[in-house]
């Protein structure tokens, strides 16, 4: 089974000096300085969200949500984009830590968390024994939680260019469509070892050879 690997933000990004500064500008430098210890605790989160490692589980996955949950409350407030609060999120892309994307907006920041939240989960259900009828059930329902990340993604989140290849279209939908075939495959060996008629097990495995072929397709692109 194949996992998705971690997008990395090596360049520590400052939360703290261009919110604070942009609430001096619209508001009042004392409503900035009443600010300064939960901007600290949101560069803390950040701090920690972007050294998640390989295989953290869902320590590492609580620790993405906390830190996006900080961040969109910080952004209803102070918006971050181009136009407004300009900070600038780095990120690489999951599959070559050589090519990097930055932006100054708090949906690539958000997007980037996401692939990150995805990729443990499909590391989660790489690591299921799959030889077991309970282990295919886990990795199934984990490369299910994957695809509807990578769905939000798609349908929610407006990205604009640069973009690293894993957020573009067609980098999303060969993620998809590769845990798509895994989960596929997951039911065809559980349904085997289920002792599933042949006739279910030919139609099964029917689907799951036309999902790999179309993430094989998608790989291409």
């Amino acid at each position: 089974m194949l996992a998705l690997g971690l997008k990395k933000s090596d360049k520590k990004v400052d939360l703290v000096k261009p919110v604070q500064a942009k609430i001096t500008d619209t508001m009042s430098k004392e409503d900035a300085d009443a600010c300064a210890e939960p901007l600290q605790e949101l560069q803390t989160l950040r701090d920690t969200a972007r050294g998640v490692s390989e295989g953290g589980g869902k320590p590492a996955r609580d620790q993405l949500v906390k830190y996006w949950q900080a961040l969109e409350t910080l952004h209803s407030r102070v918006p971050i984009s181009e136009e407004n609060c300009q900070i600038p999120f780095q990120w690489s892309d999951a599959h070559n830590s050589r090519k990097t994307a930055k932006q100054m907006n708090a949906s690539f920041e958000r997007a980037c968390l996401m692939l990150n939240f995805a990729a443990l989960l499909s590391q989660e259900a790489k690591a299921q024994d799959t030889s077991t009828d309970a282990g295919l059930k886990e990795a199934y329902n984990l490369l299910s939680q994957v695809v509807g990340v990578l769905d939000h993604i798609r349908d929610n989140i407006a990205l604009s260019e640069p973009l690293t290849a894993d957020l573009t279209q067609d980098g999303i939908a060969f993620a998809r469509a590769l845990m798509v075939s895994q989960a596929q495959m997951c039911f065809y060996r559980k349904a085997l070892i289920g002792g599933m008629s042949k006739g279910v097990l030919i139609k099964l495995a029917a689907g799951t050879a036309d999902a790999y072929s179309l993430a094989m397709g998608l790989c291409d692109k």
